[in-house]
């Protein structure tokens, strides 16, 4: 299997998720856990493109201010065949490729990308776009030039606008690149656990699931936060996740809306975010609090629902089947279910599943919820009901 990975998580933090990737991969296959050991690499190895430019002797802020586009192409393909040839040499069982499909620089956009030769003599069998809350890549950008000047800044707006590019430019080539067979590219959140990832890529008979539960309604209370983990983790044990919280973007709309002063400044602190564990993400996230400019905050919040709605519409997509928990929460319905369920059976058409208690919830009976999916009474049979759905994947 040969994997690209793209995206604009950055690159150490693009380079950490491959490592404990293939880490993870190496352990599970019951091989040595370092990259470097010659059995291990005869099973995965683990190819990045900015590194490969570096060996050439070019360093990547030259490379990206170059105002020669014909030599940045040239250092690209001599980069790319390198590793060709290095894929050749050792001929591993799979190969994981790290590489930006574009680069972004002084609000211009610039892809070396030869997909017609080099890209397709890779011959890749699935892309996987990696993504961040824009407001971590925002702080790990300040932190890498300040570690290392490059004259890099991105507004938040434009941190947005590049993650839509680069997904649309990877799913350009997952759909034009020719092949003899359908290549998908799978939009997955660095806040994901890399077991998931893992069964995305190495467990293709895992049923994958897209979790949808009411976020805007439970987020204030911690005990209905502890309630919808203790789902989500369920899941998580048992199939191949799609999680919506792995993004949550919408803590700088309550952040501003909690801000008293409009101040030049916003602050956002762990705890305004959904709460992920550590160690459980396939990266560890930035330090908290994170300091914002708020006049960049309310210039992208208002594009930032449409976002959140576009991407769950994506990871159903990217789903056999919807598994929901509690949509209509003490008889308050949850609009997001609503239209995350509407979107999986009407337009994409997936199966919906969801845990409903008509005792603590109101009855559905002439809600909206009514006719849109299999309801159960508890989170065990939701499961049961879904490893069956497994079975028939299989």
């Amino acid at each position: 299997m040969r994997v690209i990975f793209t995206g604009q998580t950055g690159i150490n933090r693009s380079k950490e998720i491959l490592k404990n990737l293939a880490l993870f991969a190496l352990k599970t296959e019951g091989y040595p856990e370092d990259l470097n050991d010659d059995e291990s690499r005869k099973y995965l190895t683990v190819y990045s493109l900015n590194e490969e430019i570096k060996n050439l002797g070019i360093d990547i802020i030259s490379f990206l201010d170059s105002h020669n586009p014909t030599a940045k192409v040239d250092a690209w393909k001599k980069a790319f065949n390198n590793i060709l040839s290095s894929i050749q040499d050792e001929k591993p069982e799979h190969a994981f490729l790290s590489m930006h499909h574009l680069f972004y620089r002084y609000s211009s956009f610039f892809s070396p990308v030869d997909w017609e030769g080099l890209i397709k003599d890779f011959q890749p069998d699935i892309f996987i776009t990696l993504i961040d809350d824009i407001f971590s890549i925002w702080r790990r950008i300040n932190i890498q030039d300040k570690m290392s000047p490059s004259g890099s800044y991105f507004r938040l707006r434009e941190i947005a606008s590049w993650r839509s590019a680069e997904i649309l430019f990877t799913d350009f080539l997952a759909k034009c690149l020719p092949s003899s067979k359908s290549i998908k590219n799978y939009v997955v959140a660095a806040k994901h656990p890399t077991k998931m990832l893992y069964r995305l890529l190495f467990e293709p008979e895992k049923l994958i699931v897209y979790a949808a539960f009411p976020i805007t309604s439970t987020r204030k209370e911690s005990k209905k936060i502890e309630e919808i983990n203790k789902f989500r983790m369920k899941l998580h044990e048992k199939f191949t996740v799609f999680d919506p919280i792995t993004i949550d973007e919408d803590v700088l709309r309550i952040v501003l809306d909690k801000q008293i002063k409009r101040g030049k400044i916003l602050l956002i602190r762990k705890e305004d975010r959904w709460p992920i564990p550590n160690n459980w993400s396939l990266c560890e996230d930035v330090d908290y609090p994170i300091k914002l400019y708020a006049n960049e905050a309310r210039e992208v919040v208002k594009d930032i629902r449409d976002h959140i709605k576009l991407r769950d519409f994506r990871l159903i997509d990217q789903s056999d089947c919807l598994a929901g928990y509690r949509p209509n929460y003490e008889g308050k319905r949850s609009t997001g279910m609503l239209a995350e369920i509407t979107y999986a059976r009407d337009v994409a058409l997936k199966r919906c599943f969801f845990v409903h208690f008509p005792d603590r919830d109101g009855g559905l009976k002439g809600s909206p919820f009514a006719g849109t999916g299999v309801v159960f009474d508890s989170v065990e049979n939701l499961i049961k009901a879904l490893q069956n759905q497994e079975k028939k994947k299989a």
